[in-house]
């Protein structure tokens, strides 16, 4: 990908898998991991000026919801 963000709005993301998604989240679109909590959330930001702006909140593997 040959943009990366450089701001984003605050938004809570539902995941089954933070450590997964967190993964993604810096290799694909590039943000930067401000904070992670282990088997909880992964708190991501594409201005590393800011404490975060997207955090991805872990729910489970077992959740209902889309595959």
């Amino acid at each position: 990908m040959s943009n990366t963000p450089s701001h984003l709005g605050y938004v809570n993301i539902y995941v089954r898998n933070a450590e997964a998604s967190r993964q993604w989240y810096e290799g694909v679109p590039g943000l930067h991991t401000y904070d992670f909590v282990a088997g909880r959330a992964a708190f991501m930001s594409a201005n590393l000026d800011e404490s975060h702006e997207i955090a991805l909140m872990e729910v489970g593997e077992n959740a209902d919801g889309p595959h």
